[in-house]
């Protein structure tokens, strides 16, 4: 990645924009759907094809998110780079939506940072795995509540 920032610190992941993992479900949905061979699933099936290549050519893919074992490196539409070295961060959380990552800092001028993704998976995972101590405690009581339940 050519607009990479510059850091110290090792690599731990990098969260994009384009939501792969969900086109590629809608196109295999599709081709299962094809199996059907009724007029109305073939039909179904190709509006789904389309969705999935509207949006695999039309989303354009750009860096949210670089988590790094000192820092993270927030991406805005712009691609300006917003670095947050791991020790001004106080808590991180989900945010209102299941799209929405929060960071709080300790800086008052800047008490938190929202971002969106389609990926929040990929994110709390990377997050879990650089600065698993500041996860929200309300947010770890939902995950196991969850896991309980499975």
């Amino acid at each position: 990645m050519d607009n990479q920032i510059e850091t110290k610190g090792k690599l731990i992941g990098t969260v994009n924009y384009k939501p792969y993992k969900a086109l590629i479900t809608i196109a295999v949905f599709a081709a299962v759907l094809l199996l059907i061979k009724t007029t109305i699933a073939i039909v179904f099936s190709l509006l789904l094809f389309l969705l999935a290549a509207a949006g695999m050519f039309f989303i354009k893919d750009r860096p949210i998110l670089e988590v790094y074992d000192n820092c993270l490196v927030l991406y805005n539409e712009s691609k300006q780079a917003q670095i947050i070295p791991l020790d001004e961060i106080t808590k991180w959380d989900s945010g209102s939506s299941s799209f929405q990552t929060v960071l709080y800092l300790k800086d008052p001028q800047t008490p938190s940072i929202i971002f969106e993704c389609f990926d929040t998976g990929k994110v709390i995972n990377y997050l879990k795995e650089a600065i698993p101590e500041k996860q929200s405690i309300e947010m770890g009581i939902e995950i196991r509540k969850v896991k309980k339940k499975k």
